[in-house]
């Protein structure tokens, strides 16, 4: 039974700020996103009546979409049904699916915002790396951290200290955002046992695996993670180049003080991935149970 369409979806719209948000000033956002979809879906029956096939569909669905802010996207589905006996169903299938950035991912424009990094311990990751008191400067890569941080303008990293436990920078969206991307598998079994009580008779029983990788994800970083990737917290930098991509989402200031610019982004990290099961019992009471006539 196939089911086609086509919808035009205008997104768009002013939010005005305030001068203060707690400690920050919050500006507002001002954009639109247009988009224009064609899509359909068909349920295709593939086998019936059969030993061990008592009924076989396959659901497919396609939606393409026009946006004025990205361009055309795509996104599809294939989902199999197979009833092998009665009571007994298998079910799975792939999906992709698509999400753009929305109006304030894309035009949130510039703030001034204080963003907290912690405080330098030689114990733990917090602070600036090139804290003479801190974790970066103790651990067994200090000689690469040194070079990094005078790299960045630390003209003497054996006696710097940064006391403070925040540092300004500027937050914002970004224009040149591109759609996220999720591809998700699945297979399931529903078992609906026959019992004789009317009151049990609508009981069924499933477990579903699916499995989430979602690309280009968009998502903002916070200070201590730009810090933290540039000094190669978490394998990030390995060489400590200053070119680093998180090596240049800040820079430092004279006096040895940091000017930080952080905006919405595709990418590091841009990959997330979920596997789950899910096991759920259903039972829907019916009229004509126990206690009625």
């Amino acid at each position: 039974m196939p089911h086609l369409g086509a919808d035009g979806l205008p997104d768009g719209g002013e939010i005005g700020g305030v001068e203060i948000a707690g400690f920050n000033p919050s500006p507002s956002v001002n954009g639109s996103v247009n988009s224009i979809d064609l899509f359909g879906e068909a349920l295709v029956p593939l086998l019936s009546n059969l030993p061990f096939i008592q009924q076989l569909d396959m659901t497919l669905g396609y939606r393409y979409s026009d946006y004025s802010s990205i361009g055309g996207t795509q996104a599809y589905r294939a989902d199999l049904d197979w009833t092998i006996i009665d009571g007994l169903r298998l079910r799975g299938g792939y999906n992709r699916a698509v999400r753009a950035p929305s109006v304030g991912e894309l035009y949130s424009p510039l703030g001034v915002n204080y963003m907290a990094i912690g405080q330098a311990n030689a114990s733990a990751a917090g602070g600036d790396p090139c804290d003479r008191r801190g974790f970066y400067m103790n651990g067994p890569n200090a000689a690469q951290v040194k070079q990094l941080c005078i790299a960045q303008g630390v003209a003497n990293p054996d006696n710097f200290i940064y006391t403070d436990n925040q540092v300004a920078g500027w937050d914002g969206g970004n224009p040149n955002l591109s759609e996220e991307t999720a591809d998700t598998w699945s297979f399931g079994v529903v078992y609906q046992p026959r019992f004789e009580s009317a009151l049990f008779s609508n009981m069924s029983f499933a477990i579903d695996y699916y499995n989430i990788e979602i690309e280009d994800v968009i998502s903002s970083i916070s200070a201590a993670d730009m810090l933290k990737g540039c000094f190669n917290g978490a394998g990030e930098n390995p060489t400590y180049d200053p070119n680093n991509t998180y090596c240049q989402l800040f820079k430092r200031k004279p006096a040895e003080r940091r000017h930080l610019r952080r905006h919405l982004q595709p990418g590091e990290p841009g990959r997330s991935e979920d596997g789950r099961c899910r096991r759920s019992v259903r039972l829907a009471l019916r009229p004509g149970g126990p206690g009625r006539s």
